[in-house]
């Protein structure tokens, strides 16, 4: 939201915090960056100081070492089974989970050139506490999908083992054997699931790859690769 500043004056609890530039991974930093509010600054007097870690949800989430275990458990079955991940990402994670009034009021950046005040009515990734609030979402995604069977998504298909999705906060990794109909529907569980827990424009079709023995698992903003090895 973008307020004359002048009109903002009148509201005594909005903290105004400094904007800053971080890196973006799939742009050159000479043209382009991601703009941030520095809600870290200064410190010692910043609104993450400020925040209560325990009026915050904890961050629930499964361990990345469950990939490996996945992969192995397939393989264990059927050591020549084809093992196939991919990486489905929400779009624009950070606009699905509004922010209560009273602590939007923190999440402010003053435009002096123009006379404005911005203010986030979601909960910006540089605060302190998104990550607990986004991983909920991201779990209730998980759990649709791995609810989901290929029997009860194609009526004709025979298969009643469930699928599987590992999941960090906003990003997912289904992880599947390479047989029948599995891995396409596999990826149509988990888009359902993003549909019906962030709705209509929540997936982010530029970071949903497509099946392969490489992917990239998520760890805490950032992702590490790892190779599905075939074995004799």
């Amino acid at each position: 939201m973008v307020l004359d500043a002048y009109v903002a004056s009148a509201w005594k609890l909005v903290r105004v915090c400094p904007f800053g530039c971080v890196l973006k991974a799939d742009a050159d930093p000479r043209f382009e960056e991601s703009v941030i509010h520095d809600l870290s600054f200064p410190r010692g007097a910043s609104v993450n100081d400020a925040s209560d870690a325990a009026d915050l949800p904890p961050l629930s989430y499964e361990h990345v070492d469950a990939t490996a275990r996945r992969i192995e458990w397939i393989k264990s079955r059927n050591p020549c089974a084809a093992v196939r991940a991919e990486h489905g990402d929400v779009k624009s994670a950070f606009r699905n989970v509004f922010g209560h009034s009273s602590v939007c009021s923190m999440f402010s950046g003053m435009l002096s050139r123009h006379g404005a005040l911005e203010m986030d009515l979601v909960l910006p990734f540089e605060w302190t506490g998104p990550l607990g609030h986004y991983g909920m979402f991201g779990c209730a995604t998980t759990f649709l999908a791995r609810r989901k069977r290929p029997s009860n998504l194609a009526p004709d298909d025979p298969d009643t083992e469930p699928l599987y999705c590992y999941t960090w906060v906003d990003n997912h990794v289904p992880i599947e054997e390479d047989r029948d109909e599995r891995l396409v529907l596999c990826e149509v569980a988990l888009r359902l699931a993003m549909l019906a827990i962030l709705g209509p424009r929540s997936i982010n079709e530029k970071k949903f790859t497509s099946w392969s023995t490489h992917g990239a698992r998520p760890r805490h903003g950032k992702s590490d690769s790892f190779h599905v090895a075939e074995q004799d």
